[in-house]
């Protein structure tokens, strides 16, 4: 288990240094990554050509990306790691600018953060977050339109590549609720990652603060090191009958609320549940 001090808040930390690897594609994804941008925190958009940042679901020009993880996320970055970036933006012809989807049948972009209840232009393409910005926007460029006030916009879901200003909002077709949700996508692929070890704190220092509150290190010491205990410990939340007993029915409910707080959580925070279980 790696130091938590100053990079404790990036999901994607990992204690080992990252090699160059092939970019590898997640499933039927656009998404590609590899061992540097899973260390980074990044996914690389093979059809609109940017890298996005996954704590923050938004695309990061690649001349900024090294500076943002560094800065935002406290990640650090040798020099190796930088000219490995470097290739990497060359080889996969990063863009620094790239073009909006067009607008019909628009659908979402993956990991790219989506705002609801957005204000979509009836007469353009336009889309804005505030009342005020799309006024502004109807006076500037359709004041010669005689249409009524409701009528000049229809709410809708929209995206933004880059969060710097100015924004560049498009709408995008509303999340279907009857479609799988991004954290099950992300859990999908989380066996595609190799396993790691099972790594003891040497120092007071490296313990999480929420493991260093619980002790659940030292009540379940002898299971660190003893894989078969571990097996028999995890068929306890499998058992073949489940029984009526009023303490499997506690500790049921007790698991369901677990899962559903996890799964109203931030991106972050799941990531970070996934990455660091214990």
């Amino acid at each position: 288990m790696s130091s938590i001090k100053g990079n404790r808040f990036h999901p994607f930390l990992r204690s080992q240094t990252p090699t160059p690897a092939t970019i590898q594609p997640l499933n039927a994804s656009k998404l590609h990554s590899s061992p540097l941008l899973d260390y980074l925190g990044y996914r690389f958009h093979t059809e609109h050509l940017v890298m996005i940042c996954v704590a923050c679901e938004c695309a990061i020009q690649p001349g900024n990306a090294i500076g943002h993880v560094k800065n935002k996320h406290h990640i650090p970055v040798s020099k190796e790691q930088q000219d490995q970036w470097n290739l990497a933006v060359a080889a996969l012809n990063v863009t620094a600018n790239t073009n909006i989807p067009p607008p019909n049948d628009r659908q979402p972009v993956e990991l790219l953060k989506t705002h609801t209840k957005a204000l979509c232009c009836n007469a353009c393409n336009y889309a804005s977050l505030t009342p005020a910005t799309f006024s502004k926007h109807w006076s500037n460029n359709h004041r010669n339109m005689d249409v009524q006030q409701n009528e000049r916009f229809h709410e809708g879901c929209v995206q933004t590549f880059y969060s710097h200003a100015p924004c560049i909002y498009f709408e995008v077709k509303p999340h279907d609720p009857n479609s799988t949700p991004i954290y099950d996508v992300y859990m999908k692929e989380v066996p595609c990652y190799p396993v790691f070890d099972v790594t003891i704190p040497s120092a007071s220092r490296e313990i999480p603060p929420l493991l260093y509150c619980t002790r659940w290190h030292e009540h379940l010491d002898e299971y660190l090191t003893d894989k078969p205990a571990r097996r028999l410990l995890f068929s306890l939340a499998h058992p073949s009958e489940i029984s009526k007993d009023r303490l499997w029915v506690l500790v049921q409910k007790y698991l369901h609320l677990i899962v559903d707080i996890a799964k109203n959580s931030t991106m972050r925070v799941r990531c970070l549940l996934t990455e660091y279980p214990r």
